[in-house]
């Protein structure tokens, strides 16, 4: 992303609610996963990775992303918090996407060679639905 977003990307950098960016414990887990080196499509996948890997489903009540990764469990609700936490410490903006019963990750992303997006479709099988071109219209809700 660039140093200064697009206004109508800037709310999905902002404070969500139990999506805890400030949390000692996820700055330090993002500078660790990612580095220091500035993000691209193989560091959101490091992160993807670390969250699946490190973070076991087990449903449960509402908690948010700092709880998930104290407690090093959560439903999809806190799978998708955590990673959205993550890469918010990037700035690489993202949303919850709600459907009935589920919900997962969107996220931009931009890079030198293409614009591309995408999103975990399940957070313990699916890689990456990708695609090149101009970023969504936030307002679409797509």
């Amino acid at each position: 992303m660039p140093q200064k977003p697009p206004r109508e990307i800037r709310p999905f950098l902002e404070k969500s609610p139990l999506i805890e960016t400030q949390d000692p414990k996820i700055r330090a887990l993002a500078r660790e996963v990612v580095g220091r080196q500035g993000i691209g499509l193989g560091e959101v996948e490091a992160i993807y990775d670390w969250v699946r890997d490190n973070i076991e489903y087990r449903n449960g009540k509402l908690k948010g992303a700092a709880a998930a990764l104290r407690t090093a469990n959560g439903d999809c609700e806190e799978l998708t918090s955590l990673f959205i936490a993550l890469l918010s410490r990037q700035r690489v903006p993202a949303r919850t996407v709600w459907v009935p019963g589920h919900c997962y990750p969107e996220f931009l992303l931009q890079d030198k060679e293409a614009r591309a997006t995408g999103s975990p479709a399940r957070p313990r099988h699916a890689r990456f639905r990708q695609h090149a071109g101009p970023p969504p219209d936030p307002a679409e809700g797509r």
